[in-house]
């Protein structure tokens, strides 16, 4: 959804321009809470970036398409995630020790992981949806 703006304008554009009954399936975070103003300024976004899981599907629905199936990551998958994420970029860091930008990244790699554990694991989830379109011809 990145790629077209986000998830909403993804959808307008599948809604628009998709064929009738065509299946899609998108994958797209959503804020499990709340999140924090410093969790938001640590991602630059903001809390309309996002909807909770039942908005993901609402949201694609409002748009005439029919969610079929939805499946939310679980917090281990979420983590091993993460972790896999992590453990790249350590893996990055140890095969470049004198990359002119290894010191940013190394920042970056201990920065990102602090935030998921504070804040991103318990606020930001990551759903699937597999949706069907209801686009007449």
């Amino acid at each position: 959804s990145h790629a077209l703006g986000g998830y909403l304008p993804a959808l307008k554009a599948m809604a628009e321009y998709g064929r009738p009954d065509a299946f899609l399936v998108m994958a797209e975070g959503y804020w499990k809470q709340t999140p924090a103003a410093e969790y938001l300024s640590f991602l630059d976004a903001q809390a309309g970036d996002y909807y909770d899981h039942p908005g993901n599907i609402a949201a694609a629905e409002a748009l005439g398409l029919t969610c079929v199936f939805a499946a939310t990551a679980s917090d281990a998958e979420w983590d091993a995630y993460e972790t896999s994420y992590r453990e790249s970029m350590e893996a990055w860091l140890a095969a470049n020790p004198f990359d002119p930008d290894r010191a940013a990244f190394s920042t970056r790699c201990a920065t990102w992981w602090d935030g998921y554990q504070k804040w991103g694991r318990a606020t930001l989830g990551f759903g699937i949806y597999l949706l069907k379109g209801n686009v007449s011809e």
